[in-house]
């Protein structure tokens, strides 16, 4: 079914959906010819092949309506003629210029098939979900290719293209939403920067925020002052991304701690470095611990423990850690007893970096089954959090995130405890 729709299928939703968006939007393209400034020029890219074709685009002034212009991508729309042309696809990988052929990447796969008006890469892009490698997105595509997955990156692209993230290469150092200031950074820098600390034996604890925890710090100034101290303050989820817009920021990545934790085991598994899990039920670490070592066997899981014990047993437990000598900590308590408690535990723990993961044992020890990426492209992971437990996330997600936005249209970011 993929390798007819491959040959025939994808020609005629092609065709189909460039011919809609023409009758849509040529006029307007041919209105915008006469704004002073603007002109069609085409641009050489690389097609099925990687047969050179001259990509059709607007130029636009280099003023603040030439930006808005190519913002919400306008100046593209000259390259429906292209995919008419049958040079382009309505969805496929970016169509590269020749200088961004990488051998070691193995373009080949990427020009199996025409590049796209609109590419997977662009919608990750768009979502904050950079993690991964644009290539890897690519032969993610030509491999899995047929309609529903194009309706659904139409889907997507649809989606980001109203809230998703802004075209721009300026980014401040740090995010301040609700009075948490949070590190604008990447998966991949988050990963060098434990690294380092772990290198130089540095006290390090690392926390996970989201618009529920920023909801918690909000009415608790404790946990909010917990939650500032920490030396690296990641944000999490689409909340983070709406909150930034809503305030003029611009945040690089989505850096939530489901999609870290396998890329920081696969970084420790190379550098062959020890790792606790402390948290969740009795079992669910367990299960985590047989995941690392299926997964990313070089990974040396020196102990595991539920997060339920007494008070009393605190020193008890702080010691078996210590003894353990694990590089990396990671705690699943749930916000904001994690955090406290690393705060309050650092010293007695003797581990380099310590982490608040919050449910994250949940998802890979696979009680909790996780969102599929295209509902995580979307920005709607939520929503199927919600539909796996009704009663528990309702608040959290239906009212809590209302009230999120209320605080921040209200707040603008000020802290509530000055």
């Amino acid at each position: 079914m993929s390798k007819l729709y491959a040959s025939m299928g994808k020609r005629i939703f092609d065709l189909v959906f460039a011919t809609l968006f023409s009758l849509l939007l040529f006029p307007m393209v041919g209105i915008s010819l006469l704004i002073p400034g603007v002109r069609l020029l085409s641009k050489q890219r690389l097609g099925f092949g990687a047969k050179p074709f001259n990509e059709f685009r607007l130029r636009c002034p280099l003023d603040g309506f030439g930006h808005t212009l190519e913002r919400i991508s306008f100046h593209r729309l000259p390259a429906l003629w292209n995919i008419l042309l049958g040079q382009m696809s309505f969805i496929g990988p970016r169509a590269l210029r020749d200088g961004e052929i990488r051998p070691e990447e193995c373009c080949h796969i990427r020009f199996s098939v025409s590049p796209g008006f609109i590419s997977p890469w662009w919608v990750r892009v768009r979502s904050n979900m950079t993690f991964d490698a644009e290539f890897t997105i690519d032969a993610q595509y030509v491999q899995k290719i047929g309609i529903k997955q194009d309706v659904g990156i139409l889907f997507r692209a649809a989606l980001t293209s109203v809230y998703g993230k802004e075209e721009t290469t300026e980014y401040t150092k740090t995010l301040s939403l609700l009075g948490v200031t949070m590190d604008n950074t990447t998966t991949a820098d988050a990963i060098a920067f434990m690294d380092q600390r772990i290198r130089e034996k540095t006290r390090t604890r690392v926390s996970f925020v989201n618009a529920d925890s920023l909801n918690k710090a909000f009415t608790d100034a404790a946990f909010c002052e917990v939650v500032n101290s920490s030396d690296l303050v990641l944000g999490d989820g689409i909340g983070i991304k709406i909150g930034a817009k809503l305030t003029k920021q611009s945040i690089k990545e989505n850096v939530n701690g489901t999609d870290l934790f396998p890329r920081l085991c696969e970084h420790m598994s190379e550098q062959n470095q020890k790792l606790y899990l402390l948290g969740a039920k009795d079992g669910i670490p367990e299960r985590v611990r047989d995941w690392i070592e299926k997964t990313h066997p070089g990974v040396n899981v020196v102990g595991v423990r539920n997060g339920f014990f007494q008070a009393s047993e605190n020193d008890a437990v702080c010691e078996q850690i210590r003894n353990a000598e694990a590089d990396i900590l990671l705690v699943a308590q749930g916000a904001p007893r994690q955090e406290t408690w690393i705060r309050d535990n650092m010293d007695a723990l003797g581990v380099p970096v310590a982490i608040g993961v919050g449910g994250l044992f949940d998802f890979y020890s696979g009680q909790t089954a996780r969102a599929p990426i295209w509902m995580r492209e979307a920005g709607i992971e939520w929503m199927f959090r919600l539909l796996q437990e009704p009663r528990r996330m309702f608040k959290r997600y239906i009212i809590g995130n209302v009230v999120f936005i209320v605080r921040i249209l209200s707040q603008f970011g000020t802290c509530p405890h000055e």
